[in-house]
């Protein structure tokens, strides 16, 4: 269930998109995945965002998480600390788990978008 309206720009013209979820605690990066109800959702075009929403994901299980997380099509997850089955499914789902951040979510944000491609 989304929680607000989503913010979109216009249209990419073919570039290259990727979708990121931020594990939220209020409007801070939620100390641990499992226990994160809301999730900032953000679609990227060359480092630039073009959607955001938040989504709500109330399953009390994190395999279920993954799977909502999976469907709605999301490449990178950011989060605080996170378990290693959790990770290991994320990873079988494609999705690339970075781990260990803390802050306000739009800060990690922001340091994500600045932050080179892994090679």
């Amino acid at each position: 269930m989304k929680k607000n309206a989503p913010y979109r720009s216009p249209p990419t013209g073919g570039k290259t998109m990727t979708t990121t979820a931020i594990a939220l605690f209020g409007t801070r990066v939620s100390p641990r995945f499992d226990c994160a109800q809301d999730f900032m959702v953000i679609t990227t075009a060359d480092n630039a965002v073009t959607e955001q929403h938040t989504e709500t994901i109330r399953e009390p299980m994190p395999v279920l998480k993954v799977r909502r997380l999976a469907a709605l099509k999301v490449n990178t997850l950011i989060c605080g600390g996170i378990d290693e089955s959790s990770r290991e499914y994320l990873r079988s789902h494609g999705i690339t788990v970075i781990a260990n951040k803390k802050g306000q979510a739009t800060d990690a944000v922001t340091s994500y978008l600045s932050s080179p491609a892994p090679a």
